[in-house]
């Protein structure tokens, strides 16, 4: 069972087996993380819930795609706003910090 998975864009979920620091950069191809925590509504995959979603602080910047994955999960967790995700995100646990 993994503790993180990374969403595309394009919406694919794809395991992350190295849930290092330097796991979670590469596979995000950032290494400036903003973590939102998914209080309300957590993201569900294969049978297991994700309570934290890490984006990349730069990604607007940086000229990323629009996530509609990560932009619907933002907002069902926060007050209304107009704010989108851009790039790839990761939805993970506490389980990888402790």
């Amino acid at each position: 069972m993994n503790n993180a998975v990374l969403v595309k864009t394009s919406g694919d979920v794809f395991p992350i087996e190295n849930t290092s620091l330097k796991g979670l950069e590469i596979a995000m191809d950032s290494k400036l993380f903003q973590a939102v925590y998914l209080r309300v509504k957590p993201f569900f995959y294969e049978g297991r819930h994700y309570d934290i979603m890490l984006v990349d602080d730069d990604g607007h910047n940086r000229g990323l795609w629009y996530n509609k994955t990560a932009t619907d999960m933002y907002h069902e967790n926060t007050k209304p706003n107009d704010h989108s995700i851009v790039g790839d995100v990761i939805f993970t646990t506490n389980e990888v910090w402790n």
